[in-house]
């Protein structure tokens, strides 16, 4: 019951894990090379950026599709190697109104903090505060801003190993 499409482009990805692996094994060659073209290779880094961002296009259309076919009771879908394929539908939410939301949500949890026998708040500031973080789901912290304020942010984190970037601007020559 193989679908003619599915088949194909299921061969044109062994092909390309084949390819990847040569790709692997020059990359760890050219590690060891002693003087290689700095340009050439930025144009190589570029090169696979451009092929990154189709692969990112192509599993969008795949997941698109999936989601779509999928019934929304049926959230796992079985691999025929094994393993199963969990589809999440989610809401995108941007341009939060935080000035107005937190607030809110400070209220509430002051409101949920008070005795109601005595009408007084037995918690610290300090620990009501960070109930705020149950809710905001801020997952890094500025460390600039934390700097500024002479606090360390490696104190508070497990900071890995350094890693470099590279932005790609494209000029005219395109």
């Amino acid at each position: 019951m193989d679908n003619p499409i599915i088949a194909s482009m299921r061969s044109a990805c062994d092909e390309m894990k084949t390819i990847l692996v040569t790709v692997e094994r020059n990359m760890l060659a050219l590690e060891k090379t002693p003087h290689s073209d700095l340009e050439e290779e930025a144009d190589l880094l570029d090169s696979w950026r451009e092929l990154l961002e189709r692969f990112k296009v192509m599993d969008s259309l795949i997941v698109s599709d999936l989601s779509r076919r999928t019934p929304r009771s049926e959230k796992l879908l079985e691999l025929p190697r094994g393993g199963t394929v969990e589809i999440r539908r989610n809401v995108p939410r941007k341009k939060w109104d935080h000035e107005a939301i937190a607030p809110v949500v400070v209220e509430k949890i002051i409101e949920q903090a008070i005795d109601k026998s005595t009408g007084t708040i037995n918690e610290p500031y300090s620990v009501l505060m960070l109930r705020l973080l149950d809710y905001a789901g801020v997952g890094y912290w500025k460390v600039g801003t934390l700097k500024d304020l002479g606090i360390d942010p490696d104190n508070y984190c497990e900071a890995g190993i350094p890693k470099a970037t590279a932005t790609i601007r494209h000029g005219s020559k395109r």
